[in-house]
């Protein structure tokens, strides 16, 4: 393959894997803010839940979309992988709170 071919090839995987970002760890959201603060759990909590997931979850594979899971399921998920992650409970709580957030307004 030409190296043209290549580079265009790799700028097709690299936006491809960029257009999924929003699915994958979308930003906070107005709604998601307003969801989580129902339930007392502050905006800045959701942040951090994110990063959390962005950075631990990402180290041994791939962010599945959050529409995939329930809040329910993603509760299980994360109590599953916490361990094996890194994550000490509280942590654990904030990946779980921004997951939740974020799936209630899908």
């Amino acid at each position: 393959m030409k190296p043209v071919h290549l580079l265009g090839a790799l700028g097709l995987v690299l936006m491809a894997g960029c257009a999924t970002l929003q699915d994958t760890a979308p930003t906070i959201s107005p709604e998601m803010a307003a969801h989580a603060s129902m339930v007392g759990v502050p905006a800045d909590t959701l942040e951090v839940g994110r990063r959390l997931m962005a950075m631990r979850c990402t180290t041994c594979h791939s962010l599945e979309p959050i529409a995939n899971y329930t809040a329910s399921k993603w509760a299980d998920i994360v109590a599953d992988m916490a361990d094996r992650s890194g994550l000490d409970a509280e942590q654990a709580q904030q990946v779980t709170a921004y997951l939740q957030a974020a799936r209630s307004v899908l």
